[in-house]
């Protein structure tokens, strides 16, 4: 069974007019990676945009010993934006 694809939207707001959504960008995603997240692992994604890219890094919080936790990168996705921007 093929999954289908779902749309995704940046947008920010600017604080003088907090209900108009300014889109940044656009792209249509499948479904996220599959990430153990068994013994209480958190994921999270997290978005960088420069003029050229953008970067989309799932990452997980997890334990790495010692009592100690720390956000790993698990999937990297970089899609190039250059010119596609408004």
């Amino acid at each position: 069974m093929k999954t289908p694809a779902r749309n995704a939207e940046l947008y920010y707001r600017d604080m003088s007019d907090w209900g108009e959504e300014h889109t940044v960008y656009t792209f249509d995603y499948v479904a996220k990676p599959d990430i153990d997240t068994s013994g209480g692992v958190e994921i999270r994604i997290r978005f960088y945009i420069s003029e050229t890219q953008l970067k989309v890094a799932w990452t997980s919080y997890e334990s790495v010993g010692s009592g100690d936790w720390e956000y790993l990168e698990k999937e990297v996705y970089e899609i190039p934006i250059g010119e596609s921007m408004p």
